[in-house]
């Protein structure tokens, strides 16, 4: 693939990645946001974190054509686990009711 379209397509994620953050910034503002299961709200914070990671991880790539290294932890796991989070959290919802 070519650099040109590698480009593009991080360009696309990262657009829709910063849309994503912003709407979780409404989202979290609104007042339905308390009556949510502190599981869910929890996830939902990891997963626009993940989401964040993701956009920097993308920046970094574009600025020098190799994506950073993660020594300790691989930062892009923390929106996966935010998303098996919201999954878990309505999963026991629909279980109890």
């Amino acid at each position: 693939m070519s650099r040109m379209m590698v480009e593009f397509w991080l360009l696309l994620v990262m657009g829709f990645s910063a849309l994503a953050m912003v709407a979780s910034i409404i989202l979290i503002h609104r007042r339905h946001w308390q009556e949510q299961d502190k599981v869910f709200r929890i996830g939902f914070l990891l997963l626009c974190l993940g989401l964040g990671v993701q956009t920097f991880r993308s920046i970094h790539y574009l600025q020098f054509g190799t994506y950073p290294i993660d020594f300790y932890f691989p930062t892009w796991i923390v929106k996966d686990a935010g998303f098996c989070l919201i999954v878990y959290s309505k999963f026991m919802e629909s279980r109890h009711g």
